[in-house]
């Protein structure tokens, strides 16, 4: 029986007159999906679900946890497998060696202010020359002295971590029908 990656179950949503009502769909883990309708049916709505930016009515579950009450576990230990052909992750380690890239590692952090010195080290723990050196640190909001203890990780040599805010995600989500891909790598 194969696993199910994400469940929704009479997911809605409305914002004035438009109603995304009663999505239900299975993604089996190992899947590619696509979603494809007409404009202003609701496809950038349900992504915006899926990614957490928008409140919503029904049940989502990832890997057969409920969203809602397990968001934080389901967002940390995040890795992409870097299979990119163009871009900021293929062009990284053509420009610098000392950062090769096959998996990209992701931290997301419900910290907001000042992150501990510890969440830069067990991101940048995770690198080595096989799995990659190249992290992503998301939070809720950091301050200026942050992305400094980033740079240090960087001028040591330990690899690369990308700190983010949730306002750098939302507007490159809210961009993205208009910029595509453009849209991320200018928050990179």
């Amino acid at each position: 029986m194969e696993q199910t990656m994400i469940k929704t179950e009479n997911v809605s949503k409305r914002f004035g007159s438009f109603a995304l009502q009663d999505i239900h769909f299975e993604l089996p883990a190992g899947y590619i999906c696509g979603l494809i309708g007409e404009n202003g049916v609701g496809k950038t709505t349900l992504l915006n679900i899926l990614a957490g930016l928008y409140e919503y009515d029904g049940t989502i579950s990832i890997q057969e946890k409920e969203y809602r009450t397990n968001q934080m576990e389901l967002q940390q230990d995040i890795v992409f497998d870097n299979s990119s052909e163009t871009g900021f992750f293929f062009n990284l380690p053509n420009k610098n060696i000392l950062l090769p890239c096959p998996y990209v590692y992701v931290e997301c952090k419900n910290y907001t202010g000042e992150v501990a010195n510890p969440e830069i080290d067990q991101l940048s723990g995770r690198f080595s020359n096989r799995r990659g050196r190249v992290g992503i640190l998301t939070c809720r909001e950091l301050e200026d002295n942050f992305i400094k203890r980033c740079a240090d990780t960087y001028e040591d040599e330990r690899g690369l971590v990308i700190p983010l805010e949730d306002k750098d995600l939302k507007e490159a989500l809210m961009n993205y029908p208009q910029h595509g891909v453009e849209a991320i790598e200018e928050i990179i």
